[in-house]
């Protein structure tokens, strides 16, 4: 009698071939410093609302310069106001931004490209706000007698940023501002995020992967004995002797070899 044995379980299908992980990482490194390049930017532009929207300060001119018009002027204050206002609201923006439009490329360089450009951002924003109104105040200001009162160009009070030498990496008060929200916001999405990647849900993968075979009891080496468990279609040998065996005696209760 010949033993016939299963037919081998058919090779599982390839797996996807993966992403080259150097084109992946310069793709990421272009990302971030493009998206970083557009926050730091957008400074130019905050600058010049925040020159539209903030209110001047009087000055009073004396024999050694210039003093506040009144005692305790409400318009420094608001000038730092509506520079953290703008900065708040840009940094929130710029985050989400890069978290939606940028989703191939999140990740810890990303964070910290966004977070550094707005950095220059707000000094950017320091240095225009500032330059916007100093033309006019230098002008008026040499035709400008003692006690005339005249608008003093913008500046912020709360931060050791200078509007003369802005690239001088100080900015703390209301010039951190939007990088400190534009790092939260975006460390916020990451955290609550309900994939696993931060790039989104995992792509699809092929049908049949991946690839689960059924266990297959274990086959015989060859020359060796073959359960009878593992082929249905042959009889099990049994030594077992009773009526009805071969070589065994036809009583009820005979299990003796005739």
């Amino acid at each position: 009698m010949s033993l016939s044995y299963p037919e081998p379980w058919p090779a599982p299908p390839p797996a996807p071939a993966p992403d080259h992980a150097r084109t992946r990482g310069l793709g990421t490194v272009v990302a971030a410093l493009g998206g970083g390049a557009v926050v730091a930017a957008s400074g130019l532009l905050l600058g010049w609302i925040w020159a539209e929207v903030a209110p001047r300060v009087a000055v009073t001119k004396v024999e050694n310069g210039f003093v506040y018009a009144d005692a305790e002027p409400e318009q420094a204050v608001a000038a730092d106001g509506w520079f953290a206002i703008l900065g708040a609201a840009a940094g929130l923006v710029f985050a989400v931004l890069a978290w939606v439009l940028l989703r191939r490329y999140r990740g810890i360089g990303m964070l910290v490209a966004i977070t550094i450009g707005s950095l220059v951002a707000s000094a950017l924003a320091l240095w225009l706000g500032h330059k916007i109104g100093f033309g006019a105040f230098a002008t008026a200001r040499d035709a400008a007698a003692v006690g005339d009162r005249i608008d003093a160009p913008l500046g912020l009070r709360i931060t050791n940023l200078e509007p003369d030498r802005w690239w001088i990496p100080r900015p703390t008060g209301v010039a951190a501002v939007q990088a400190l929200i534009t790092a939260f916001v975006y460390t916020c999405l990451a955290g609550f995020s309900s994939y696993g990647n931060l790039r989104g849900p995992d792509p699809v993968p092929p049908p049949g992967w991946p690839y689960a075979a059924p266990t297959l009891p274990p086959q015989p080496m060859p020359g060796q004995y073959a359960p009878a468990w593992s082929y249905p279609d042959r009889e099990e040998p049994t030594t077992q002797l009773g009526p009805g065996r071969t070589g065994s005696s036809d009583s009820a209760t005979g299990t003796a070899r005739t």
